[in-house]
């Protein structure tokens, strides 16, 4: 809220949203904006304590709070996974993607509810993710995926590979999948053009290629059973689930976002594995390496 409005893609359309949010008591249900209603609704609530710019600081501000608690909760090298977290995170969805940082934080609130056996409340949290982002509408499978996955995590960093490399050479779903999604429908035309052009491919970008290499690092030299394995298991399916959907929607504008929304375990997976020397200096890399990629080498290239 500090920066130039252009400064990113996003920021102009929260200008649009804080200036075309009622009061919850003004407007009650019935925002101008009907999409994405839990994160308006919350907005609108926020507005009766604080004004326009600060209800959406004080938004991200809370849910920037609710994902440092868990982290801290679900790990046992709190310091490794903050790290990470501000390394990677926090500049992509903190200070830029709100209502993606809002719908991140009651997904970790879904994975620490269901990790304890509070299933029941954990179902709540996905479902309010998904009110605030429509992303979330994917955690929801986590567990499927964790039930797939059943711990062949060798097999599934595998199948990840693969994936990136089918993307490459252009082995992707075919449009007639994509385009029978409901809530693609709207945006056939842009599905259709980037389909249509052969050069449209994502290609392997660097930070996909760390993420993988952490993965590895992380996970392969497992040769104890780690304490909070259920944990474990939860975060590693949610890294495989996003590389997945990531695949499905290789040629769509924004696929990267649904990737990102799903690294987020990653940085409380990396304390949970095998904590040796590897692992350390493979995270602190990663994270300084990302960091550099995505907010200095990036905008580089993009001017």
């Amino acid at each position: 809220m500090f920066r130039p409005i252009d400064i990113a893609r996003d920021t102009n359309s929260y200008k649009i949203h804080v200036e075309n949010t009622c009061k919850i008591t003004e407007c009650g249900l019935n925002q101008e904006i009907d999409y994405d209603r839990g994160y308006f609704f919350l907005l609108s609530v926020s507005k009766l304590f604080f004004e326009d710019y600060q209800a959406l600081l004080f938004l991200a501000g809370v849910a920037l709070a609710i994902k440092l608690f868990l982290i801290a909760r679900m790990t046992s090298c709190s310091i490794l996974s903050l790290y990470f977290y501000f390394s990677v995170f926090y500049l992509y969805h903190d200070i830029t993607q709100f209502r993606v940082s809002a719908a991140i934080a009651f997904f970790l609130l879904a994975l620490y509810l269901m990790d304890r056996g509070h299933k029941k409340f954990g179902v709540a949290a996905y479902g309010a993710a998904m009110l605030i982002h429509y992303q979330a509408i994917v955690a929801s499978m986590v567990e499927l995926a964790n039930t797939i996955i059943a711990r062949r995590y060798q097999l599934a960093i595998i199948l990840v590979i693969i994936s990136q490399l089918a993307g490459v050479i252009n082995i992707v779903p075919p449009l007639s999948i994509i385009d029978n999604i409901p809530f693609l429908k709207d945006d056939h035309r842009v599905i259709q053009s980037h389909y249509a052009d052969k050069e449209s491919g994502l290609g392997i970008r660097g930070t996909n290629v760390l993420v993988i290499l952490l993965l590895l690092v992380t996970v392969l030299p497992l040769k104890q059973i780690v304490v909070q394995r259920k944990t474990f298991d939860y975060c590693f399916s949610s890294v495989v689930l996003g590389y997945l959907f990531y695949w499905l929607f290789w040629a769509m504008p924004g696929s990267d976002r649904v990737l990102q929304f799903f690294w987020v375990p990653l940085a409380i997976l990396v304390s949970l594995g095998r904590l040796h020397k590897p692992t350390y200096v493979a995270t602190i890399l990663a994270g300084a390496i990302f960091f550099m990629l995505t907010n200095f080498i990036a905008p580089i290239l993009e001017t």
